[in-house]
């Protein structure tokens, strides 16, 4: 196996860092339903540890339970946005009734509740991307022709990825306010903006079909480079 099949493994997609975001919620929900179980059952046994937490507190558990089932199942962007306002305003109850109340574990579930709502509404806009595509014609059949270059390279700029395929070198490059992806020096496709949200730049060059996707949903942006549908290299975008 080669180096360069060995590093495209570990490339993550934007469908794999969602579903990691999800996971982290709904793992956290979970434990969070645990720990309120906890204090349920003492409650059963001897006066209540934190007051507010007794056998009504089962109906949170059962809430929390059934919004973390739907964030697992259906990736669902309604459940992480109401899972992190009930959670909150909860604790905004306890922290009333228990003064004393550490504020640690509640910033901990409150991240890793924010991760739920980046990575729900980031898998449902990849999904809706990917039912776009698919509705088109077949990506060969869009790229029956080459594309023809725009013009030679900008020289200057900020090179943000560049990946060798074959007899081509491919480079995605940043300058002026303008995103180029380049082949062999000549520019294929463009795309003009200060701010960088969601885009994408292709191009058919000798028989090979080049893809550039940036995906602004994430917690730390990132931009993809596929070469013939295949993930390639991936770059994180902070500026």
């Amino acid at each position: 196996m080669s180096t360069a099949s060995k590093k495209v493994k570990k490339i993550k997609t934007p469908i794999q860092n969602a579903l990691e975001m999800i996971k982290l919620a709904y793992i956290a929900a979970f434990i969070s339903a645990a720990i309120t179980m906890v204090f349920v059952i003492i409650s059963f046994v001897s006066e209540p540890v934190i007051v507010g937490i007794d056998a009504f507190a089962l109906i949170d558990v059962a809430f929390i339970i059934v919004l973390a089932v739907l964030l697992m199942k259906l990736k669902s962007r309604v459940a992480s946005i109401v899972l992190l306002v009930y959670y909150i305003s909860g604790h905004i109850l306890l922290r009333i009734e228990n003064p004393g109340i550490s504020s640690y574990l509640t910033v901990f579930f409150v991240i890793m509740f924010l991760f739920g709502i980046w990575g729900t509404f980031s898998y449902h806009n990849i999904k809706s991307q990917e039912s776009d595509q698919e509705s088109k014609e077949n990506i060969d059949a869009n790229f029956t022709e080459p594309t023809a270059a725009i013009r030679m390279q900008t020289p200057k700029g900020r090179v943000l990825i560049a990946q060798a395929f074959e007899n081509l070198e491919i480079i995605v490059k940043r300058s002026y306010g303008v995103t180029e992806l380049i082949v062999n020096e000549m520019v294929y496709a463009e795309r003009q903006g200060i701010i960088e949200l969601n885009y994408e730049l292709r191009a058919y060059v000798e028989n090979v079909f080049i893809k550039v996707v940036m995906d602004s949903f994430l917690i730390i942006p990132t931009m993809y480079l596929y070469v013939n549908d295949n993930l390639v290299a991936a770059k994180k975008r902070i500026v």
